[in-house]
């Protein structure tokens, strides 16, 4: 394999991120399957360069999440969020926009659960 095309940490960290923005892009034309399938190949990607448990981990599995959720795979999506919350709350604290869109996004999963209380 030529040497600019063998795989490094600097290009497996571009990939990820590339896969995430698609991911993002598709489950904002409505493409939740496609969506889910590039956000679930960004954080494997992640988790396979052992930085599953850093705050860009934490982000795509947030935003995987939302996508599970939108798809009723509600069951998948919580203990993305659970982890994620978790991760960040160890980096941000409890102020960071990040923290705040989690927690967004646990509320709207415990609602469409039907669990008023926790939402």
């Amino acid at each position: 394999m030529p040497r600019h095309l063998h795989p490094t940490p600097a290009r497996h960290a571009r990939i990820a991120t590339t896969l995430n923005s698609l991911g993002i892009l598709e489950g904002s034309r409505g493409r939740m399957t496609i969506a889910a399938t590039h956000l679930g190949e960004a954080l494997q990607t992640v988790r396979a360069m052992g930085q599953g448990d850093t705050t860009m981990a934490a982000t795509m599995a947030t935003n995987l999440a939302s996508i599970l959720m939108r798809l009723g795979r509600y069951d998948e999506a919580a203990p993305l969020l659970v982890g994620a919350r978790a991760r960040l709350h160890e980096t941000f604290g409890e102020s960071h926009p990040a923290i705040v869109n989690n927690e967004n996004t646990q509320a709207q999963l415990a609602l469409r659960r039907g669990d008023v209380d926790e939402a």
